[in-house]
């Protein structure tokens, strides 16, 4: 295969979390930065030289920063945010921008891919990372590169590829609140030079580290069970199929909200004169009567046909993925059974892409001056989803014993049907040896058609005389369900976006660039609608204009590497998310800026000492809102305006092998939650980990702490309704300071 097709290198981290080290036994051989190989621009170049704001984490810096889902990724890249409050709302963002609300037809602006595949679901695309070779994260609008939804930018998942050689490796690890993973790997030709293969098997389990005093329940724990099995096969030296399928369950114990402050209110509440709701006893105590579910099962395949030509490099790309998430959770927080929500949600989905890259080496490069890709998508996607608030205050409350059937049920039916076309492509051209000029250009068009439904299941109904209309009927129940619908409504978008670019090399390793780009993401429908008219009145696609400058550089006889960007971006009608008065999440356009500073530094002073940091700083504010005028000039998307990140290892021989001692350090400012209701306070981490390496590197042992210095501080927010004061809404509060040890055993080509 010609290099556009070479095994990418998964090198250090050179961007983020850049303190995370190789194996030790590297770092001593040469005092110098090792360059890292990425297909970020759908061609394997150096990480250095791409003219964009970059992250890239590899194997190594996974693993010793314990990431193990999309949550722990955002710790070390800076302007991305992801927050969730169950296991299927996952919500991406980069530099503010992403996905405010978790509904049927609301994507991120975000664009998540596994292997090239497009994830749309919240659910699927935070699930579980394993058998990951390297997550590569370009913030800022990447139109011309990606055929969907990258108006923020892209996060992408590239798992291993199997290996000539056999190989594989077992780790098994134990920690506080009944933790013990266990994962599994192992590749290696099937027929010689010809057929290659890889499984990969994890299983993580946690009881979590909430606790409910109502029925000593346990909460926030882990149950998953994971498996990844690929092929490939070697047609010739320039042709080769790829095929991998992949599985994921998880089945924990769900996440509790703990209430911080007194004064929780849930429409409930408001509806029966209810008082609201004390604080929780313990910071990670709750007492709730629901102690809830949650579950998700997602997989899929991907098959990837790659041909060299003499010319340029075709790469063919299919998907088809599937996700079911399902939970429910106690809305209104407290020992009696007066208000909760259950979601279950379907969808499946598939793409297909071509590109055409082409070859530096061949005819129509513009005599080796110039670059360029090409490329077709399509997406198709199918999702339904059922929301059911249910409550038996009848019962519990105000009719005690006497409803033969107590719950009430006020539901949402949803379905999505999404089909999206896009051509897109870039030319660079070298101006001079040192000066490159690329125009890039993608049209997409996309349709949605949405249906509604809505029901209401109200046991008081003929309770006290014939006729009687219930007493949670349309029109009093709060403002959730005004009138009974289903309805139907069907919408396209379509728009052209544009990027034009400059990159100068002023030394050997360091370039700066200027770029402007633009982003677009379709519209879609509020699924829990009040109306049918609010049903079928689709919120706007959001556009965005992003000026951005950055310098690259490696110095120091390659000891010191140091990248910087800043930026500007000019939003429309950007999809934001309010509480409305019931209490539901409702998304509507806005307008908005958003400006900052990135820093990445990487630096090895002495031998056996490796030190990195990041720094990321947002200044964005609302400058038009129209449904919330009150949100004008206030933070976007809930992103902080500060964050940094410091990692640091050090290395030194021991009894034939090698220990390394690792830190890393996260501070995060205050930040203002998605749906703009409450701050959440600003907080810091710090992990610490000792490693011993075997001389063969065969077998490694891990002591590690998770939050060394304990603190308590919460991620995110849950909704209450407009009287519920912004401190006392729920909490989802991070872990506590937990110990564990970790041991892996490596052979052959894995070591």
């Amino acid at each position: 295969m010609n290099n556009n097709f070479k095994k990418s290198i998964p090198g250090v981290l050179m961007t983020c979390a850049m303190g995370s080290a190789l194996p030790a036994t590297a770092q001593h051989q040469q005092l110098v930065l090792e360059e890292v190989r990425v297909t970020a621009t759908h061609r394997d170049m150096a990480a250095q030289d791409v003219a964009s704001s970059l992250s890239v984490l590899g194997e190594t810096q996974i693993e010793s920063l314990r990431i193990r889902n999309a949550a722990d990724l955002q710790n070390y890249v800076p302007g991305l945010t992801i927050k969730s409050q169950s296991i299927g709302t996952a919500k991406y963002n980069i530099r503010g921008v992403g996905q405010a609300v978790d509904d049927i037809s609301v994507e991120s602006g975000v664009g998540v891919y596994l292997d090239g595949i497009y994830i749309p679901r919240a659910g699927a695309a935070g699930a579980t990372l394993f058998d990951l070779e390297r997550v590569e994260v370009l913030r800022g609008p990447q139109g011309t590169l990606y055929g969907r939804n990258s108006a923020g930018g892209a996060i992408k998942y590239i798992t291993r590829e199997a290996d000539p050689e056999l190989g594989g490796e077992v780790s098994v690890e134990g920690a506080e609140h009944g933790t013990y993973n266990a994962k599994g790997y192992i590749t290696g030709p099937i027929i010689d030079d010809k057929l290659l293969g890889k499984m990969s098997l994890v299983s993580l389990n946690s009881d979590g580290y909430m606790k409910n005093i109502y029925d000593g329940s346990d909460g926030s724990g882990v149950d998953t069970q994971a498996a990844r099995l690929g092929f490939k096969y070697i047609f010739s030296d320039d042709v080769e199929f790829t095929l991998t399928g992949d599985y994921q369950k998880n089945d924990p114990n769900p996440r509790f909200f703990t209430l911080v402050e007194p004064g929780f209110q849930s429409v409930i509440h408001e509806l029966g004169g209810l008082p609201p709701e004390p604080a929780s006893s313990g910071f990670y105590e709750v007492d709730v009567d629901n102690t809830g579910y949650e579950k998700m099962d997602t997989g899929g395949v991907m098959a990837r046909l790659n041909i060299a030509h003499d010319n340029m490099d075709s790469v063919y790309l299919f998907g088809l993925r599937t996700s079911e998430t399902r939970f429910d959770v106690d809305r209104d927080h407290s020992p009696v059974n007066l208000f909760n929500e259950a979601h279950d949600e379907n969808s499946d989905w598939g793409s297909a892409e071509i590109q055409f890259i082409s070859n530096r080496d061949g005819d129509w490069s513009f005599d080796g001056k110039a670059d360029w890709l090409l490329g077709f998508y399509y997406f198709a996607e199918d999702g339904k989803r059922d929301v059911d608030f249910y409550s038996n205050v009848f019962d519990e409350v105000f009719f005690p014993g006497e409803l033969p059937y107590p719950t009430a049920e006020l539901m949402f039916h949803q379905q999505i049907e999404t089909e999206a076309f896009a051509i897109f492509g870039e030319f660079t051209y070298d101006l001079t040896e040192a000066l490159r000029a690329t125009v890039g250009a993608r049209y997409t068009d996309e349709e949605k058609t949405f249906k509604g439904r809505s029901e209401i299941n109200d046991p008081t109904v003929n309770y006290f005389f014939p006729g009687f209309p219930g007493l949670v009927g349309p029109g009093d129940n709060g403002g959730l369900i005004d009138e009974i619908y289903d309805t139907k409504d069907s919408t396209s978008w379509s728009d052209p976006t544009y990027k034009f670019s400059l990159e100068y090399d002023f030394g050997e390793e360091s370039l700066a660039y200027m770029l402007f780009s633009q982003g677009f993401k379709s519209g879609g429908y509020q699924g829990t609608a009040a109306t049918a008219a609010a049903a079928t009145t689709p919120f706007d696609p959001e556009n965005v204009d992003n000026y951005e400058m950055g310098l690259k550089g490696v110095f120091l006889d390659q000891r010191l590497q140091a990248n910087m960007a800043v930026y500007y971006m000019d939003y429309t009608d950007l999809q934001n998310g309010i509480v409305t008065s019931s209490g539901t999440p409702e998304t509507i356009n806005a307008d908005a800026e958003i400006k900052g500073f990135e820093l990445d530094l990487t630096v090895l002073p002495v031998e056996g000492l490796r030190l990195g940091g990041s720094f990321g700083y947002i200044d964005s504010e609302y400058t038009n809102f129209d449904g919330s005028p009150e949100r004008e000039g206030s933070q976007v998307n809930g992103v902080p305006k500060y964050k940094y990140a410091l990692i640091g290892d050090y290395f030194f021989p021991l009894m034939g092998g090698e220990v390394t001692l690792h830190a890393d350090y996260v501070w995060e400012d205050d930040t203002t939650d998605a749906l703009g209701a409450s701050n959440i306070p600003q907080w810091d981490r710090l992990n610490l980990s000792v490693t011993y390496l075997s001389g063969e590197g065969h077998w490694e042992i891990i002591g590690w702490v998770q939050n060394a210095t304990d603190e308590e501080y919460w991620l995110e927010n849950s909704i209450g309704t407009a009287a519920t004061p912004p401190d006392a809404l729920p909490r989802l509060v991070a872990a506590p300071r937990t110990y564990g040890a970790t041991l892996n055993y490596r052979f052959g080509s894995q070591l």
